[in-house]
């Protein structure tokens, strides 16, 4: 809540902020399968070399065999009811994809 450059923070702001940040609870979050997930990438910008670093890292892993990315089952547009039927199933691993 500070401003990058130091100083005092901009305190209607800050409350503004607030009262605009949704709420939830997580046991509803658990219940209705759903989940929160962010992460802000934009502090590194300047930093380069640090995402150089973690980039290659990752592609070794890769390579190496020890990352691998969740599997992708696809269906054929026409299906979507088949795909519903998979997602509520609850059996799914990874992306399900429509392919027109």
């Amino acid at each position: 809540m500070m401003p990058r450059t130091g100083g005092r923070p901009n305190w209607p702001k800050v409350a503004l902020d607030y009262v605009r940040t949704p709420r939830f609870n997580p046991l509803e979050l658990t219940n209705e399968n759903k989940s929160v997930l962010a992460f802000n990438l934009s502090y590194l910008f300047e930093r380069k070399e640090i995402l150089t670093e973690a980039m290659a890292k990752l592609l070794a892993w890769v390579d190496e065999g020890k990352l691998r990315a969740s599997p992708v089952t696809s269906f054929p547009f026409d299906d979507v009811a088949g795909a519903h039927r998979a997602i509520e199933s609850g059996t799914t691993v990874g992306k399900l994809v429509l392919v027109p």
